[in-house]
């Protein structure tokens, strides 16, 4: 029984781990893509003031 508790006890943290794992390659393609948006926002909005400026 207690040797059971052990394998069950590895399994959780091994899968805990590996679910970390990826969740910070997703959180860091997540970030590059927030930061992509927010330059093409920035990019837009530039662009509708030139012609908001030029009418």
């Amino acid at each position: 029984m207690f040797f059971i508790k052990c394998l069950f006890v590895l399994f959780v943290v091994g899968i805990l781990y590996s679910f970390q794992k990826n969740f910070r390659e997703l959180y860091s393609v997540l970030e590059t893509k927030n930061r992509f948006l927010r330059t093409a926002q920035a990019a837009i909005g530039s662009c509708i003031g030139l012609l908001v400026d030029g009418i």
